[in-house]
């Protein structure tokens, strides 16, 4: 007889072992926000949208996919969501203006943003900002 451990997922998450993030920054028939699909049969896991008050687009996952970045859809604020929990961790941070790409630092401590619009009265290059993750 063999024993096998099951790792069971924290409550409240989808328990699913390969699943994808679908971005839906439009509100209509479905809330805004992270949609978590069940990548082996490609269908909509039973949560509700994750961050839906960020209308996230864009996102940025880390080297060791423990979290991912979700920029919102006017590329002024974010998020920052926990993989293993399904859930926000940070939410609504706003950046001194408009990004199009961003990176989170191998240590998952902090995230770049490119801000070109950016203005800093302290030392440092114009259009770089940085944010703990």
């Amino acid at each position: 007889m063999a024993i096998t451990t099951v790792r069971r997922p924290p409550a409240g998450t989808s328990g699913l072992k390969f699943r994808a993030l679908l971005s839906q920054d439009v509100q209509g028939v479905i809330f805004a926000g992270l949609i978590v699909i069940d990548a082996k049969k490609d269908l909509r896991a039973p949560l509700q949208p994750i961050g839906n008050s960020l209308l996230p687009a864009m996102m940025v996952e880390s080297n060791d996919r423990k979290l991912t970045l979700a920029i919102s859809s006017s590329a002024t604020t974010f998020g920052v969501l926990d993989n293993v929990k399904e859930a926000m961790s940070v939410n609504g941070v706003a950046l001194p203006g408009a990004t199009e790409s961003a990176v989170i630092a191998v240590d998952n401590t902090k995230a770049y943003f490119a801000v070109p619009t950016a203005r800093f009265l302290a030392a440092g290059p114009q259009g770089a900002s940085s944010s703990r993750a």
